[in-house]
């Protein structure tokens, strides 16, 4: 789009760029024509309503600048605290799993400020990633990975990061087990899920003397 405020009677193609965004953000409904008329100038007064810009119906520089941030998702781009800040729809996703898993993010504004950055430092260092104060491709696996889950919170992704490190410290070590006749279904199941964890495990699903091992 050019640097020119477009409104009611603009015509050529920043006017069908403008329609086809406001259509991605679910501001319109009709294929994109080219000309500002009462319908665009509609779907933009609805656009700058949501996004708590002044309704004018005008699309200058912040309508246009908050339709382009309306676009991007998490993981469209690094994250972190810059001057001036960041803005988007991907810091407000960032902003709503960091408070639903129990990291203060402060609010839900999608503009990446301090709090956010401390949500996320403080979600990094409990995750075990690298608490570099940056989204990027670990941070948002870790964001999947544990903020998906039902019941997820700060205790939760403590829990989960604690015994994924207990299990890769276990991996390709030598477990010896033994269990009385009775319980050897027991046995088998505990067997199987230590092999599956890279874990070289010696069976004895005979064994009534433990003491004797």
């Amino acid at each position: 789009m050019t640097s020119e405020v477009l409104r009611a009677g603009a015509r050529g193609e920043p006017v069908r760029d403008l329609q086809m965004r406001l259509a991605s953000a679910g501001f319109a409904s009709k294929d994109p024509s080219g000309v500002y008329a009462v319908e665009t100038e509609n779907s933009v007064r609805q656009f700058q309503e949501s996004r708590r810009i002044r309704v004018d119906g005008i699309c200058g520089p912040q309508t246009w600048a908050s339709l382009v941030e309306s676009g991007r998702v998490l993981g469209d781009r690094l994250l972190s605290q810059h001057r001036p800040m960041l803005r988007g729809d991907d810091v407000l996703l960032l902003q709503r799993r960091l408070n639903a898993l129990g990291f203060d993010a402060g609010r839900e504004d999608g503009i990446f400020g301090p709090d956010t950055a401390a949500g996320l430092l403080d979600f990094q260092r409990n995750a075990g990633v690298s608490a570099d104060g940056v989204v990027g491709p670990s941070t948002i696996e870790s964001l999947d990975r544990l903020g998906e889950q039902p019941g997820a919170s700060v205790a939760a992704v403590r829990e989960r990061e604690a015994l994924r490190q207990a299990t890769r410290e276990i991996t390709g070590q030598v477990v010896f087990l033994a269990t009385a006749p009775e319980l050897s279904l027991l046995g088998g199941v505990i067997e199987r899920h230590l092999v599956n964890m890279g874990v070289s495990v010696i069976a004895d699903h005979n064994g009534t003397d433990d003491h004797t091992l």
